[in-house]
């Protein structure tokens, strides 16, 4: 699908310096003054030469300081992935001195996009060219090659290799020069490249650094211990780079947070010790080539068979040059809208007409070059009308006066001309289109009429949707432009938030059709999130000099007067319910507690890390009970996670959700007096999650709002509390608002049932029968979906597609800690070094795992077993993946330091091993974790297996902290769960507990159904004695619905067995329709059985013999 690209009048703006021969001797002459305290060998003589010779040159305003890139950030939070060109420049001397071989080259565009595509930058090779020139070489004039060999700089990564200056490398920000300007560009001594100069600088990790700077990067000891620093909040302070040359833990600013980043490629350590960026210097990085280099990564005009305008645009001819307004590679739209579209889309086989299918009208370009039909009307002649001239059709147009074919239907999910696969249990009942993207919604009800208040570019739309086939706008109250605008309704108002410098905007709507601003609240500029609650108080976050602001509403709201603040970090978004106040701090993965009962001393209550990291935590909503908090990441693959919160001393997970690792969650809000979570999830448009089990949220709703694939493109916002039932939903790059209807809010279904049969006493061998019957005992026009699925676990917290399935001590009071205590008979085990897992050992019993039977298991350093391949990967990350260490138990997944044959000075802790028939027992005792930032950080854990292939996972104590993941997945790693991550993986005396089944009980085929008011279904399900010893035995059902949820347990007791054939009660050896007339007769007292005819008949073992038995009977022969 063609993904809509507009620029709707979208202008950087950025200062341009255009450079000077007084420009090139002011950088010689600074660089000059840089260290050279390097000593190499080339050519027998001895060379001194510096590690960079990055001058920040013209550049003195700074406006990109961090905390101005985090607003940015947070309002462009959509990244997208940019793939930058290199035109690789090779200059040695005559005789080839510097000459460097493509195959370097081609090594040194490899370890850039080790470093740089987790970022989401790659790179590939455009161009490589070879120069002889012995000047140039020597770098006597920088001006002089660059302006002779740059291409295309404002699109095209330029790479020098020279003797760059007696440096290193280096390079300039990318707003130190015009987008245009030759200048741009990295230059690197020959000998950086990988493999060409055996020296500690050979790995090609000085392009890499040199790159950091060419997208926007300081150094990360700019500025030494004082001062801004790198303007990246999570680099640590560091004094200098020239006193690093070794890869040992340094603190050269302890009076600041954290060690020096000797692992940064932005430091001076050697190749090998440089391995990542941090995610705010990824922001800036983004923000850097968005501000200054928007065109990086684009084909450049000559590329297309265009010319380049002064201004930097493409065109046709230089004729054309002044007629274009929009940027390199983009053509006015034909309508006249002010759009500016891909040039590369005329002529591209997608059909760009006046219909503005994929956003843009190219029809004066040629009929689209050839794309569009002349039939079509911005390509016949301007006395045809052409469209869909059916009244009865949902596209009827009536001003066509030419049938162009296009007439259509809507679809059940009220889409016109689409295919039924936009919606599930949701459908659309009307929408409007604003021409510019939307941010966020919200809505209200007053005097017998609906509304909606829409966040746009430029201002915020009021519209009615009394009648949602038909709303209307009835007034816009304009600001200045942003992306993102929050929206609040009380009493006849409504307050605008937004991060574009505008304070809070107050709007009457005495008059609905016609909303005034009356004031502004005006203590902040920016804002993020506003909320209101039921009392009238106003709450405002991410706004300057305090976190939350509060103000009262109740007895002037036209003018909310200040009552209170608090301070703690920077919250994203919140919900207050009940004087508390639950905030998401999306920058640290923290969400907070907060009592504001008294709103002039608010005060904290508890605050959790969720594990999530950066940019995670955007959004939270508790449910009405308080005993769950929801919260939503906004990142890829971001998660809803449902937290436990009834013990503020005892916060747990006990359930994820995500729609695909490649979308993002937002929005998230609980409906009141349902059990429903709904959601605006970017790419996945608006979703209803069911929670009346919060262990187990079942999706039982979702209408997509968009086609486009990405991370933040989409669904934006969502409001769910009209009385109607309606749900509004903001859609960014369609410019739309969906209203929604989905029966599961107007008409709430129930789930009841009723059992027959769940305590079974049965011989070895015998089989019997159950059932559960399901009912909707809700409204009357309501619908209930549910599903049946069994589990070993009377509660737990989800399972993978094999079947395993997981619970802990915290969870299921079923459970306690079940420590093995292995202490003086636990074999050592041995490690090569602290990342690498020692010989295989013998488990002592064959360990079913996903289908696979293994006897012999590895123990990885870094808290995991397997039965593959070793993986050394000490970082660790979300499971399943196939990256991962695989088929694997992750116990406790983290960079540990036990003792091994490598050990430094802070290895500690030992590992052990025991087995014998019934179970194997891994232990890490007290095994610390490697040094940096987890200092005196140390784990006493253990991994027990059992041969019926259950897994207990038990953790005796925690010391310090920890950011660890916890789960099993298969030899694929494409199944398995993630039980836990992140400070939250585990704590002290939890047992967790795996096992699959109970495969003894078996529902059958039918485990789904729906069911209208009144209506109800009942399932058989079966349990079978075969093959198990003698012994009590507990299974568990769970239905699961939109109605509701609920477990029941099935027992069974398996006696020695005995040699009477359940059924047969003539005991012929066979089961026939003999035996239904004999047991008949016997039910019907005709006949009296003896105990051994009778143990025969009662086939379900209660004890009676009835009509159950017979159709347990009839259900033995049909089998």
């Amino acid at each position: 699908m063609k993904q809509i690209i507009i620029f709707l009048g979208l202008t950087l703006v950025f200062s341009q310096k255009q450079i000077t021969s007084g420009d090139i001797d002011k950088i010689t002459e600074l660089r000059n003054e840089l260290p050279q305290e390097i000593t190499y060998f080339q050519d027998g003589q001895e060379s001194a030469i510096g590690r960079c010779g990055f001058i920040d040159f013209g550049n003195s305003d700074r406006a990109e300081k961090s905390d101005y890139i985090r607003k940015w950030k947070s309002d462009n939070p959509r990244h997208e992935d940019i793939s930058i060109p290199i035109a690789f420049h090779v200059i040695h001397t005559n005789n080839n001195t510097g000459y460097v071989p493509e195959s370097a080259v081609n090594e040194q565009v490899t370890v850039l996009n080790d470093a740089f595509n987790q970022y989401g930058i790659s790179f590939t090779l455009s161009s490589l060219d070879y120069t002889g020139n012995n000047n140039w070489f020597n770098n006597d004039s920088e001006n002089a090659y660059k302006s002779a060999l740059a291409i295309s700089p404002s699109t095209t990564l330029n790479i020098y290799t020279t003797t760059a200056g007696g440096y290193l490398g280096y390079a300039y920000l990318p707003s130190q020069f015009d987008e245009n300007s030759y200048m741009h560009g990295v230059v690197l001594h020959h000998n950086s490249l990988p493999n060409v100069y055996n020296w500690v600088y050979d790995e090609g990790d000085t392009g890499t650094h040199e790159v950091g700077h060419y997208l926007g990067l300081y150094h990360t000891f700019q500025g030494g211990c004082g001062g801004n620093g790198d303007y990246v909040d999570d680099t640590p302070a560091q004094d200098d780079g020239n006193n690093i040359f070794d890869c040992y833990d340094m603190d050269t600013c302890p009076s600041d947070p954290g060690n020096d980043p000797i692992h940064n490629f932005m430091n001076y350590t050697d190749d090998d010790c440089i391995t990542d960026f941090t995610n705010g210097q990824s922001d800036r990085m983004d923000y850097m080539v968005a501000t200054y280099k928007p065109s990086l990564g684009t084909e450049s005009c000559e590329d297309q068979g265009l010319v380049t305008c002064s201004d930097g645009t493409c065109e046709i001819s230089e004729d054309d040059c002044s007629i274009s307004s929009c940027g390199s590679g983009y053509v006015p739209d034909c309508s006249g809208d002010g759009d500016c579209c891909l040039q590369s889309w005329i002529g591209d086989n997608y059909s760009d007409c006046e219909d503005q299918q994929y956003g843009c009208d190219l029809t004066c370009y040629d009929c689209d070059g050839g794309d569009c039909p002349d039939t079509d009307p911005g390509c016949s002649d301007p006395g045809d009308t052409y469209g869909c001239t059916d009244p009865e059709a949902c596209n009827y147009d009536s001003d066509a006066t030419m049938d162009d074919g296009s007439c259509a239907e809507n679809d059940e999910c009220g889409v016109c001309d689409g295919d039924g696969n936009d919606c599930n249990n949701m459908q659309l009942d009307g929408h409007l289109n604003f021409e510019q993207e939307t941010s966020d919604i919200t809505g209200f009800y007053q005097d017998d009429r609906e509304f909606a208040v829409v966040g746009l570019q430029n201002a915020a739309a009021f519209v009615d949707i009394t009648d949602p086939s038909s709303p209307f706008e009835v007034g816009r109250i304009s600001g200045s432009n942003s992306i993102w605008r929050d929206l609040k309704y009380w009493n006849r108002h409504v307050y605008i938030g937004t991060e574009a410098s505008d304070g809070v905007k107050v709007v009457s709507v005495d008059n609905l059709d016609n909303p005034s601003l009356v004031s502004t609240i005006s203590d902040f500029g920016n804002s993020h999130n506003i909320h209101i609650d039921a009392d009238g108080y106003l709450y405002v976050v991410g706004a300057s000099s305090n976190d939350v602001w509060i103000y009262e509403l109740t007895d002037h709201p036209a003018m909310p007067q200040l009552v209170g603040t608090w301070n703690g970090e920077y919250l994203h978004d919140i919900e207050v319910y009940n004087n508390k106040l639950y905030g998401a701090g999306i920058y640290t993965g923290e969400f907070y507690i907060i009592d504001v009962s008294d709103k002039a001393n608010p005060f904290t209550l508890v605050s959790y890390n969720t594990g999530g990291g950066y940019v995670s935590t955007h959004d939270c909503a508790v449910t009405e009970d308080e005993n769950y908090l929801i919260t939503a990441d906004e990142s890829t693959g971001g998660h809803i996670k449902i937290w436990d919160i009834s013990d503020y001393g005892n916060i747990h997970l006990v359930s994820e959700y995500m729609t695909s690792s490649n979308h993002s969650s937002h929005n998230i809000y609980v409906r009141p007096d349902t059990d429903l979570l709904i959601m605006s999830y970017y790419a996945d448009g608006t979703r209803i999650l069911d929670i009346s089990d919060p262990t187990n949220p079942v999706e039982v709703a979702y209408y997509d709002t968009t086609t486009l694939e990405g991370v933040y493109v989409g669904n934006w916002g969502t409001y769910a509390y009209l009385p109607s039932g309606y749900i509004i939903s903001s859609d960014i790059e369609s410019g739309r608002m969906y209203i929604l209807m989905s029966s599961l809010i107007v008409s709430p279904p129930e789930m009841a049932y009723t059992l027959e049969n769940t305590e079974f006493n049965l011989e070895s061998g015998e089989s019997a029968f159950g059932s559960v019957t399901i009912a909707n005992t809700g409204d009357v026009e309501s619908v209930l979906n549910y599903s049946l699925s069994t589990s070993p676990f009377s509660a737990s917290g989800g399972s993978d597609s094999f079947g395993n399935t997981w619970t802990d001590s915290n969870m299921n009071d079923d459970f306690e800690n079940s420590w093995v205590d292995i202490s003086n008979s636990g074999i050592l085990y041995s490690f090569p070094n602290n990342d690498q897992a020692g010989a295989s050992i013998e488990i002592g019993f064959d360990f079913p795992f996903y289908g696979e039977s293994h006897n012999y298991l590895i123990i990885n350093p870094n808290g995991w077993i397997g039965f593959g391949e070793d993986n050394d990967e000490w970082d660790d990350f979300n499971i399943p993946s196939p990256d991962a260490p695989r088929s694997a138990i992750f116990g406790f997944w983290d960079d540990l330091n036990p003792v091994n044959d490598n050990c430094n000075s802070n290895c500690s802790g030992n590992v052990y091993s025991h087995g014998n028939s019934d179970r194997f027992v891994v232990w890490f005792n007290n095994v610390a974790h490697w040094y940096t930032n987890f200092e005196d950080s140390y784990y006493d854990f253990q991994i027990v297996l059992y041969p019926n292939g259950d897994i207990d996972l038990n953790y005796n104590t925690l010391t310090g902290t920890h950011d660890a993941t916890v789960g099993i997945q298969n030899a694929a790693g494409n199944d398995g769960f993630q039980i836990a991550s992140g400070s939250s993986a585990a704590s002290n005396n939890l047992s967790r507990f795996i096992s699959t089944g109970p495969d003894w009980l078996d529902l059958g085929d039918n485990t789904t159904g729906q069911l209208e008011f009144g209506a109800s279904q009942s399932h058989n399900f079966s349990v079978d004695s075969g093959g198990l010893v003698e012994g009590d035995y507990s299974g568990f059902v769970k239905i699961s619905s939109n109605g509701g949820s609920a477990t029941f347990a099935v027992s069974l007791t398996v006696g020695e067995g005995s040699d009477i054939m359940a059924g047969d009660v003539n005991f012929d050896a066979v089961l026939n329709v003999l035996d239904v007339v004999i047991l008949v007769n016997f039910i019907l007292e005709v006949d009296t059985p003896d105990s051994d005819q009778f143990t025969a008949g009662d086939i379900n073992s209660d004890g009676i013999l009835n009509v159950l038995d017979i159709v347990n009977l009839v259900n033995l022969i049909l089998q």
